[in-house]
């Protein structure tokens, strides 16, 4: 039964392709895959019955882009814009407020950048995040260093950092001295002057 689903279905995609369907549409009108189509294509190739243009054909039409028409920004509306990016208001919001073409509001975002001397924002920000992510790691190997060798560890405990008061969003024990510790993170060791060696 299945032999006999699958030998029609392999002719109806023949038949679909000879009237110039693509994959796609064929795919979709006999409710099977794509994949499944290109393996009937392949099968048809090798016993002739497919032409040259049927291999060829496009899985869909090809579309010419739609170009946005030229829009122009009268300077009240770019002063609109540019004083909600000086309010610290995203450009989404500019668009969405002022109901501007996203395009053209991109646009004028690159503008209020070079004007404001941040030209080249994203590729410089991406350069300062790199060595951000650099520093921290060095900052992290270095904490976790001080961390398991301090002479100021008292248990999980620091005993140079202290707080007179309790500590509401950190894990803490009271001290010797009635002042309260806490665990300290590797970045905070890292910053730490008071590290001594342990004895």
């Amino acid at each position: 039964m299945s032999v006999t689903k699958s030998v029609c279905k392999k002719d109806r995609i023949s038949d679909l392709l000879s009237k110039g369907l693509s994959d796609d549409d064929i795919a979709s009108e006999l409710n099977t895959g794509k994949e499944y189509v290109w393996k009937v294509k392949s099968k048809l190739k090798k016993e002739g019955k497919l032409t040259s243009k049927q291999e060829t054909l496009p899985s869909r039409p090809m579309e010419k882009p739609e170009s946005s028409p030229e829009v122009k920004l009268s300077g009240e509306d770019a002063a609109k814009v540019f004083k909600m990016l000086e309010e610290g208001k995203s450009i989404t919001q500019a668009v969405i407020d002022l109901k501007l073409d996203p395009d053209l509001a991109i646009s004028l975002h690159e503008k209020w950048l070079k004007m404001k001397g941040v030209s080249g924002s994203y590729d410089s920000l991406k350069a300062i995040v790199s060595e951000m992510i650099v520093f921290l790691n060095e900052a992290r190997e270095i904490g976790l260093y001080k961390l398991e060798n301090c002479g100021f560890k008292d248990g999980d405990f620091c005993t140079y950092w202290s707080y007179e008061s309790k500590p509401l969003d950190k894990e803490y024990k009271e001290g010797r001295s009635g002042r309260f510790l806490t665990k300290p993170s590797e970045f905070q060791c890292a910053v730490c002057y008071g590290y001594k060696y342990k004895t």
